[in-house]
């Protein structure tokens, strides 16, 4: 024997019966004279679709398959395409293996390398969509497939994800999306069922545990005095919620560790931005966690941020310098440039700040009593307003390593993305000096680098020129933001984020809110407070859509700018009546409001009441086409709005109310969208569910007076309610409200594209996508696209939806008629990757060459 070699193993024996292994279907292939793939006994060419329905036929139906098959790495597209279809992983052979079948292992097919003789591993072919770098369900190690015993585990940074066999592969891409979260938190996922935990073991079997049986289960982790985020979503009946509750409170007390779940009316998701769990409400906002504290346990030592996600409860460490308003970063890099801080100039338009870079690029703050943490786009922004970032662009100033700039980068363009504002960064490696007051980019040797913009797109409004940012030349730049921290007054505060621009709501967002109420920004310094909460200043974002209030509207002059108002033209109009306070008291019975976070008893008025409502366009046009909004719902106010804090085409309409048609904001006590959050302990505002529409009526409008105060009102009949018109929602798909149903639901999904096909808006480019495989079509070519979770929009489910809603004016019901389930906005192309292009063939679809592996947006850019 030759040393360093294995065991011979006999290459040409004849075959034995081999074990079969529960819930791994054998699928044995030969290849045909053209290398295609077919059955033993098969003289028709197989592609994956007949593969998947062979496994199907003949009993492989929720099963990891195993192909048995020499070589069978050289197929591996169509392997690829086949754990897709099932759903399940593909265990195959590697290229330029052969069968082998050994004494020792007479039982078990193996293969071995038709060059070395040695033994090779079997290759796990996970669903492209779900694929991760975890195990699968099988130990494969030693070139044999081996049941795996004990629970279900999957590794999760600083915790564990329980699953069983029916949501393994589910379960296991969930948990590859998570990165580490603060090292004093331990997370352990489970799926909730009937109120309980599910535990799964390798054999297949599980079981719904209680609180104490899952503590058991949990027994080798070390959770006494920890704080522990369960990563859960609610049951929706309520007896299964106390059921939960009541689990979560005897794990806590067995445990004697703090643990941490979502509100009941929120679930748990990781952030695409930060990779950290996240409480979600319905409406797809942040929402809070609830923390269930063992006896004798002292406080926690976490709290709910901007974001949904778990941050440390102490005050986040900053510094400041005129050029440098935002540093947060460890002591050792403070040390060592403090004396550059110092030296930077203030710049208008630019915004640099420097933030500790964790190892795997992630931006991060430091707390006092426990180290960096990860922020999130929100809170990061509640940080930077309360330190004066008013739009301006930023430049980070934080060096990192070259082996982490990929993910830096994606962190800094989704942060782009956000903020509407230009991020910079230094290059991998490089760091900072400072030239003229400037930071200059510079390498290991001093020489001049040029700084990396992350922000999509081909205009910017600067250059780096010798290591140093300068204006772009006009005509290359985009219009830069009217903003200036020296000149622009401080707006209303709140973590508030940044997203695409979406027209002003009516009278629905926070933004809105203020302006029509007449609340003006206050000015003064603000400081950092823990977790970002209190009153940070900047301009006030509504978080559900977006919306900004513009330059000069509901905004105080500058210090040193006010000036005497014009009294030489006509005297202001007089506002119209407020309507008189309605009594209240709680629904005798249950309203279909169809606000799902809304009790179905709220308390409501029990009197007629007259209400203002905002609207962006003319009081004929409400009466007419509805009123336009994204949400499902209008605020009224007893108190109609200076008509100066409209903005340029907003309009007043008078709404009469009958009994139980408003529903009183500042009695509602339970998680409400961000949009709401600062109208709940406001008085005399209500709100006017779509579902509650039927009882209301148009009564009047009012148009501003350029000279001030209303023009007179222009009366209506009364016999026309209010109605609600979908436009302006943030997902970017006119005619559908924003709280509409999202695919995939769990996890990143499988869809289909036929081009040319049909576009939901021309204007848009909104596109129809397919959840299943259709028929070839000749003269068309078919995309086979991996679409992230929550992506694209369930029309049929939105349509459901909405059909009770008769006050609601949506164009999901059209959609579905027309046959289209799923639509995706332009605006996402560049999330979604393009998996396969297929061509129609004699029996099907084929695959071509094509653009696979790049992203929607780039592949629609490169053919059309």
């Amino acid at each position: 024997m030759t040393a360093g070699r294995p065991p011979a193993l006999v290459a040409n024996a004849s075959r034995p019966a081999h074990r079969r292994l529960d819930g791994l279907f054998d699928l044995e292939l030969v290849p045909g004279p053209d290398g295609d793939l077919r059955t033993p006994r098969g003289a028709e060419p197989l592609d994956a679709g007949d593969l998947a329905e062979l496994v199907r036929r003949t009993g492989g139906a929720g099963d990891d398959v195993r192909i048995l098959l020499a070589g069978g790495g050289r197929h591996r597209a169509i392997f690829d395409e086949l754990a897709a279809l099932l759903g399940r992983d593909v265990l195959i052979t590697p290229a330029g293996s052969e069968p082998s079948w050994s004494a020792v292992h007479s039982a078990e097919p193996t293969f071995v390398d038709a060059v070395t003789g040695r033994r090779a591993d079997w290759q796990v072919v996970q669903p492209p969509s779900m694929a991760t770098e975890l195990p699968g369900w099988y130990d494969t190690s030693d070139g044999t497939v081996r049941e795996r015993t004990g629970p279900v585990r999957l590794p999760l940074p600083g915790g564990v994800m329980l699953a069983s066999r029916a949501d393994f592969v589910a379960r296991r891409a969930a948990a590859a999306t998570l990165l580490a979260g603060h090292a004093e938190l331990t997370t352990i996922g489970a799926v909730v069922r009937s109120g309980g935990f599910v535990i799964g073991d390798y054999t297949g079997r599980h079981e719904v545990a209680d609180g104490r049986r899952l503590a058991a289960s949990l027994a080798e982790l070390p959770l006494y005095g920890t704080e522990v985020r369960m990563w859960v979503t609610w049951p929706s009946d309520r007896t299964e919620q106390g059921r939960l509750d009541h689990n979560l409170r005897r794990f806590a007390e067995t445990t004697g560790a703090i643990v941490w779940a979502p509100a009941p009316d929120a679930t748990t998701e990781v952030l695409d931005s930060c990779r950290d769990l996240s409480a979600t409400g319905r409406d797809g906002g942040p929402s809070s966690w609830r923390s269930y504290v063992p006896s004798l346990a002292g406080p926690p030592r976490f709290v709910s941020d901007a974001d949904g996600r778990l941050s440390p409860a102490g005050a986040v460490l900053t510094i400041s310098t005129d050029g440098a308003p935002l540093i947060s970063v460890e002591p050792g890099r403070w040390r060592g440039a403090s004396d550059r801080y110092a030296a930077l100039k203030r710049r208008d338009g630019l915004f640099p700040v420097d933030l500790t870079v964790v190892p795997d690029g992630r931006w991060a703050v430091q707390y006092g009593a426990s180290g960096p943490h990860v922020v999130g786009p929100r809170e990061l922004q509640v940080v930077l307003r309360s330190v004066g970032w008013q739009g301006e662009d930023l430049m980070l100033l934080a060096t990192y390593p070259a082996t982490v700039a990929a993910r830096l980068h994606h962190y800094g363009r989704r942060l782009s993305e956000e903020l509407r504002a230009e991020v910079w960064v230094l290059p991998p490696e490089a760091d900072f000096t400072v030239t003229g007051g400037a930071p200059q980019a510079v390498d290991g040797r001093g020489r001049p680098r040029a700084w990396e913009r992350l922000t999509p797109g081909d205009h910017t409004r600067w250059r780096s020129v010798d290591g140093i940012l300068v204006p772009a030349p006009t005509g290359v730049s985009r219009p830069a933001p009217a903003v200036s921290r020296r000149a622009v007054p401080e707006a209303p505060a709140g973590p508030l984020p940044l997203t695409e621009p979406d027209p002003p709501l009516a009278a629905t967002s926070r933004d809105d809110w203020a302006r029509a109420t007449g609340h003006r920004a206050s000015s003064g310094a603000a400081t950092v407070p823990a977790n970002g909460h209190g009153a940070p200043s900047g301009a006030a974002t509504d978080p559900a859509t977006g919306d900004r209030a513009p330059s000069g509207v509901a905004t105080a002059p500058a210090t040193g700018d006010r000036h005497e108002p014009d009294t030489s033209g006509p005297p202001p109009r007089p506002l119209p009546p407020a309507g008189a306070t309605p009594q209240l008291h709680s629904a005798r019975l249950r309203l279909r409001h169809g606000i799902y976070w809304l009790s179905d008893r709220p308390r409501v008025n029990a009197d007629p009441v007259d209400l203002y409502v905002v609207a962006r366009t003319s009081p004929e046009r409400v009466v007419e086409d509805g009123l336009p909004t994204p949400d499902l719902f209008a605020v009224g106010l007893l108190r109609p709005p200076a008509a100066e804090s409209l903005r340029p085409g907003e309009s007043l309409v008078r709404v009469r109310v009958d009994p139980a048609g408003a529903v009183d904001l500042s009695s509602i006590d339970v998680h409400v969208p961000p949009t709401l959050q600062l109208l709940l302990n406001v008085r005399e505002s209500y709100l006017l569910p779509g579902g509650l529409l039927d009882r209301t009526r148009v009564v009047a409008g009012y148009l501003p007076d350029p000279n001030g105060g209303y023009r007179p009102e222009t009366p209506f009949d009364g016999q026309q309610p209010l109605r609600l018109r979908c436009s302006g929602a943030r997902h970017g798909v006119e005619g559908l409200p924003a709280d509409v149903p999202r695919w995939p639901r769990a996890a990143d999904g499988t869809a289909y594209l036929l081009l040319p096909g049909p576009r939901v808006a021309a204007d848009g480019g909104t596109l129809a996508i397919l959840a299943a495989k259709p028929r070839a079509k000749a003269g068309h070519r078919l995309l086979r696209l991996r679409v992230p979770r929550r992506q694209a929009i369930d029309v049929r489910a939105a349509a459901a939806q909405l059909a009770p809603l008769q006050s609601v004016r949506s164009t999901a019901a059209m959609l579905d008629q027309k046959g289209i389930g799923l639509v995706l906005h332009s605006r996402d192309f560049h999330k979604v990757t393009v998996l396969q292009t297929l061509a129609p063939g004699r029996s099907g679809w084929k695959v071509v060459e094509g653009l696979d592996g790049v992203t929607l947006a780039d592949f629609l850019a490169r053919v059309e």
